[in-house]
């Protein structure tokens, strides 16, 4: 492929009378994808994941904290830690500490439980000294959490500077190829291929490379599926049972029926079957939209996948959200595309027009998304205060909600907005190439 010219982009009106020769000319500028826009968007998007990965990191830490803080306060009570199990102890401490940058706990050195007289002594400073350690972790979740929404804020940006170009692109492929229409120009069966296109796993959906009707259908299906909101239904009701759960913290019933709340209204969500994925019958999968996308662009999913069994508690901590290509679908980027005829191009540029216009429209997602992370902060500074005692539990479970919410939040609209933005591009300069092809009789 040749080097394009970025001038495409920019707000230039093209002119509506479009000679054939001229379009011939125009689309190898119309195929120059917004590099610099993606890019920067990719690069915040790394840095969103990187948060989600502390938070990750940080919430199966306090898990374990939990856990080793029961062994310890049972410990205590008959008679305190031995030795060996203390070590053990101060192992698994030190490991956790290592990955997330926290020096452990210095109470649990092997020497001050050698002595059977000081063991339950040492125990208790012990598990003092971890339930102090767990509350740095919060200090860290909340400013994973942080970094999250100043990511986020960098991302919609750059977004949204995408979204207006992936516009620019689709009028001035649509005037190019209403131009050839207008021309007669059509593509020679023998000389249609597009050879190792850059976008080659981008325009594929089960397995196959997709024809230019499919490409254009999906597309008119992500408009439909950007539109029906449920992703960011399911993140405000996410982020308001996360504060009313704090309010019953001290109210064991009333904070278990929030908890079954919020896992129905994620069972609630369209049920898919993601096509070329082996599907685990344990398991049910979520679709994060309107439920209709059946096929998807290069093979790329967004879900959640919830456990059938177990108490609601633990299913609603076995949530995952999923949002990322299926690799077995056996389509390399050497997969040669068949040129579409202009006709088809038309078609594909109405959708991808379409897309942009409703990618644009989600501009109040930027201050929503912001309050909600503001939301969920709060809650985590405020449940830290009642991380201790028989509250500890659902002080825990608070985060995994929380964790949930942002999960939902990355990948179910900003994952999901910036596959949406990358495939439409990736058309158009399908069709822009397909164009080349077409020649007037």
């Amino acid at each position: 492929m040749s080097k394009m010219n970025l001038a495409l982009l920019s707000d230039e009106v093209v002119d509506t009378e479009v000679s054939d020769e001229a379009a011939t000319a125009a689309v190898t500028e119309v195929a120059e994808g917004p590099d610099a826009d993606l890019a920067a968007m990719d690069d915040a998007a790394g840095d969103i994941e990187a948060a989600g990965a502390v938070i990750d990191e940080a919430d199966a830490t306090t898990e374990v904290l939990d856990q080793v803080g029961d062994k310890l306060e049972e410990a205590e009570k008959d008679g305190g830690l031995t030795a060996p199990a203390a070590e053990a102890i101060r192992i698994c401490l030190e490991h956790m500490g290592a990955r997330l940058g926290i020096p452990a706990p210095a109470s649990l050195a092997a020497e001050g439980f050698a002595s059977k007289s000081n063991r339950a002594r040492t125990t208790r400073l012990a598990r003092e000294s971890v339930g102090e350690w767990a509350k740095k972790i919060w200090d860290m979740l909340v400013k994973a959490y942080e970094k999250v929404k100043e990511f986020v804020i960098k991302w919609f940006k750059n977004f949204f500077d995408g979204a207006t170009k992936l516009k620019n692109r689709a009028e001035k492929l649509k005037k190019a190829a209403e131009a050839k229409v207008t021309a007669g120009a059509k593509v020679d069966a023998k000389d249609a291929k597009i050879v190792n296109p850059a976008y080659g796993t981008t325009l594929t959906t089960g397995g196959k490379v997709a024809s230019a009707r499919m490409i254009a259908a999906i597309l008119m299906v992500y408009k439909s599926d950007n539109q029906s909101k449920k992703a960011e239904e399911a993140i405000q009701f996410s982020c308001d049972s996360v504060e009313e759960m704090l309010g019953v913290i001290d109210k064991p019933d009333e904070f278990k029926n929030l908890v079954k709340d919020l896992l129905n209204s994620y069972e609630a969500l369209p049920v898919i079957k993601p096509r070329g994925k082996k599907l685990d019958a344990n398991v049910t999968y979520h679709h994060l939209g309107n439920g209709k996308v059946v096929d998807s662009l290069g093979d790329w999913w967004m879900y959640l996948q919830i456990p059938k069994t177990g108490e609601t508690i633990d299913r609603l901590q076995g949530i995952k959200v999923i949002a990322a290509r299926d690799e077995s679908n056996g389509v390399s980027i050497n997969t040669a595309m068949v040129a579409a005829n202009p006709a088809e191009v038309v078609d594909i540029a109405d959708a991808c027009s379409e897309v942009s216009d409703q990618l644009t429209e989600n501009k109040n997602l930027v201050a929503d998304f912001g309050k909600n992370i503001d939301s969920i902060i709060s809650a985590l500074k405020r449940a830290k205060g009642n991380y201790e005692g028989d509250a500890k539990d659902r002080v825990s479970l608070i985060a995994k909600a929380a964790k949930v919410t942002n999960a939902i939040m990355v990948k179910g609209s900003i994952m999901r907005d910036n596959h949406y933005l990358r495939t439409a591009n990736a058309a158009i300069t399908y069709g822009a190439e397909s164009l080349n092809k077409a020649k007037a009789s």
